[in-house]
């Protein structure tokens, strides 16, 4: 997803969960690369082969993100998930 994608996900997080929701996300997230990318060259994997089938984020950046939509970070594993992506484990603020 790109960043309208997620930022409209994150919304109907904060309808549908209560205070005490939880939410666990993947993402592609690095340190000093753009704020998005769609399908990098030469990263995790020789071609991504369709649309939007990576979007990697700047880290900082993807943080921002989640907090200003009133989410806070309770984990983050770095690389861990299915191609190398992040999880993430959030809750309201």
């Amino acid at each position: 997803m790109v960043t309208e994608d997620i930022r409209i996900y994150l919304k109907a997080f904060r309808k549908i969960l209560t205070d005490k929701g939880k939410i666990f996300l993947t993402a592609f997230v690095e340190n000093e690369v753009p704020e998005e990318s769609i399908n990098p060259e030469n990263y995790k994997v020789d071609k991504w082969k369709g649309p939007l089938h990576c979007v990697r984020f700047n880290k900082e950046y993807f943080e921002a993100i989640l907090m200003e939509n009133g989410f806070k970070i309770n984990q983050f594993d770095y690389a861990k998930e299915k191609h190398g992506q992040s999880g993430y484990y959030l809750s309201f603020k």
